[in-house]
């Protein structure tokens, strides 16, 4: 199989969240608790969280559609997976 027309996106979901995210957002509250800066840190990296949750959701939605693109996989792979999340979902 070759894949590859997205990169591989659909394995990346690790790079949502930089390795030292959750120690500044930490090191943030730290040093100033209760600052707007410490709320939106916090924020943040839950909004990122969120992300990597349903990045991780879609992940086979997204392996079958750069399959499909790289001509590895048929549509049909596409919308078994989409049918599949859809019922999940």
């Amino acid at each position: 199989m070759s894949g590859g027309s997205f990169n591989y996106l659909f394995r990346r979901s690790d790079d949502l969240i930089p390795g030292d995210m959750l120690s500044m957002v930490e090191a943030i509250g730290r040093a100033h608790p209760g600052s707007k800066a410490a709320i939106d840190a916090r924020a943040l990296l839950g909004g990122l969280c969120a992300c990597r949750d349903l990045w991780e959701r879609l992940r086979y939605v997204m392996q079958a559609v750069e399959w499909e693109r790289s001509g590895d996989w048929g549509d049909d792979a596409v919308d078994a997976q989409v049918d599949l999340y859809e019922r999940v979902r």
